[in-house]
């Protein structure tokens, strides 16, 4: 095992042993740095590759506008939920009874797109 490094003086001859205890710190150091390069930092823009399993959900910052079509920006709960509900609200306008359908009277010529008030439901019924 080569003795630990302290560096190597000069003017001064040199063992073998310091070289290669040198070499074996710039090895060292080449290692740490090449798996630096590989991980995720802090700050900067980065691509990361690969499927990427999380224990629990990330935090991601509190947003105030209205979730847009952007395959870039992850959305917060409820603007998942309000994009859900304006779905649901436009599926309801667009099945709405329809007041030009709305009928008072039943009679044989009455067909599914009218929609009888309950007064004439009641009537023909009663």
């Amino acid at each position: 095992m080569a003795e630990k490094y302290s560096g190597i003086a000069a003017g001064k001859p040199m063992k073998a042993s310091d070289m290669e205890a040198a070499l074996d710190t710039k090895a060292n150091i080449s290692d740490m740095t090449a798996a630096l390069d590989s991980k995720v930092t802090l700050t900067g823009n980065e691509t990361i590759n690969g499927t990427k399993t999380f224990s629990t959900a990330p935090v991601v910052p509190n947003k105030t506008t209205a979730a847009a079509n952007n395959g870039t920006v992850l959305a917060t709960e409820a603007q998942v939920y309000l994009k859900a509900n304006a779905s649901d609200m436009t599926t309801m306008l667009a099945t709405k009874e329809n007041l030009n359908n709305k009928v008072t009277v039943l009679s044989s010529t009455s067909n599914n797109t009218q929609y009888p008030a309950a007064k004439a439901v009641y009537d023909a019924l009663a």
